[in-house]
């Protein structure tokens, strides 16, 4: 879900398995194919469609005939581990073609991206066919847009229906004034917008239940959210905010039980000084605690939160009409 927040400030309003009998050779049979990934049941957070260029991760189970993944997850054995599975100019497919058995189901987990800054995206899969992404960290996987795919159960032919989700927390930022009118020697501009005391790592699982969850959490990072500084806000009134480039999109979903995390603004009015002497320049900084800024307290997995940053309307220094005070008369008397 895409929220969007206005946040306020002072004088700126910033807003072990069974033996199953496998078989991969059924003949005058076409490959098992992946349809073009589609859903994505995610709200524009990262990755919008998949491109030819794109790849992602599948595993296959193999339960026998009469057996379902509900009822027998348990018994399934694996048909093919954590192959590529890319555009070939006609489908979906893995490299290494895989065919539908004879008989039986099969049933798909996958994952997006095959690889990021830093180190792979792997997943392991353990005894009880959970798919475990250990000790997964968002800064050794800068800015990868981890997604995680819906289980996709008991398929017998035809292609493979993949729906992917958005496994971290997305972060915008976008800036506007509230004045009606650009107020004329008066600017505006952000030079800081950070997060402090954010997890970095954790761990998340896919259980074959569907059930999906990131625990054992760790690390304390600050993040700077500005990629460039000085920001000036130049959208107003009723214009549209406009978009600030940040440096930092994707984070892990975590809840505030209390106030230590941190959201820190720091902005600037510079008002130029009469006769061309320079600018007056008064910096301020806004600091809140995300527990009380961010719905339920938490950074939810496959949500866009946009800080939408209100700077306030500015107050023109007016002067009450002026008032004279009178003269004190006095007489003085000169003898001569």
């Amino acid at each position: 879900m895409k929220k969007i927040f206005a946040i306020a400030a002072a004088c700126v309003a910033l807003v072990g398995c069974a033996k199953n009998e496998l078989n991969n050779s059924r003949i005058d049979d076409a490959p098992i194919g992946f349809q073009a990934v589609v859903g994505l049941e995610s709200n524009r957070a990262g990755l919008d469609t998949f491109t030819d260029a794109d790849q992602f991760v599948a595993t296959a189970f193999l339960l026998n005939e009469n057996k379902t993944w509900a009822a027998n997850s348990a018994e399934a054995v694996q048909y093919f581990v954590k192959q590529v599975v890319s555009w070939n100019g006609s489908t979906w497919t893995t490299a290494t073609p895989y065919y539908w058995p004879a008989s039986g189901s099969l049933t798909f987990y996958a994952h997006y991206p095959t690889a990021s800054i830093g180190a792979p995206v792997a997943a392991t899969i353990d005894a009880s066919h959970n798919y475990i992404f250990a000790d997964y960290n968002v800064d050794t996987h800068y800015n990868a847009d981890l997604m995680v795919a819906d289980i996709v159960a008991d398929k017998q032919a035809n292609k493979v229906p993949v729906t992917f989700r958005h496994k971290l927390t997305k972060i915008g930022v976008t800036a506007i004034k509230a004045d009606a009118t650009d107020v004329p020697n008066r600017t505006v501009q952000l030079t800081s917008v950070k997060l402090t005391n954010l997890n970095n790592q954790g761990t998340f699982t896919l259980e074959p239940t569907g059930t999906n969850a990131w625990d054992n959490r760790s690390g304390s990072v600050a993040y700077e959210l500005l990629a460039t500084t000085p920001t000036v806000i130049t959208a107003y009134g009723t214009q549209t905010p406009q978009t600030v480039a940040t440096q930092q999109e994707f984070f892990l979903p975590q809840a505030f039980a209390t106030e230590d995390a941190k959201l820190i603004i720091t902005y600037q009015i510079v008002t130029p000084v009469a006769g061309g002497a320079g600018t007056a320049t008064e910096t301020i900084v806004k600091t809140l605690a995300l527990k009380n800024v961010i719905t339920d307290s938490a950074f939810d997995m496959n949500d866009y939160y946009t800080l939408n940053i209100i700077a306030g309307a500015a107050v023109q220094i007016e002067w009450e009409a002026p008032s004279i005070v009178g003269w004190t008369s006095e007489t003085l008397n000169i003898n001569l």
